[in-house]
């Protein structure tokens, strides 16, 4: 649960970072998620922004150790 909640409020950050101009945009954080010292990528990719909503999905792949990452696990999707 800890792990998910870092995750989420970390894509949530580079979500509102990035900002939301109508553009497809992709931005990645880097982050040691669940204290094994090895960062994670934290991904958020936007997708068509209207004036009441945004489209934006968050995914994670974790670092599997030996400098690889694995599959980009996606935690959050918004569409209307």
């Amino acid at each position: 649960m800890r792990f998910m909640r870092k995750a989420l409020g970390i894509g949530a950050l580079v979500l509102a970072l990035a900002g939301c101009d109508n553009q497809p945009r992709n931005y990645n954080a880097y982050v040691d998620l669940n204290n094994d010292k090895k960062q994670e990528v934290v991904a958020g990719n936007y997708g068509e922004s209207h004036w009441d909503f945004a489209d934006y999905d968050t995914f994670v792949a974790k670092n599997d150790g030996n400098g690889n990452f694995g599959e980009p696990e996606l935690i959050n999707r918004q569409k209307k």
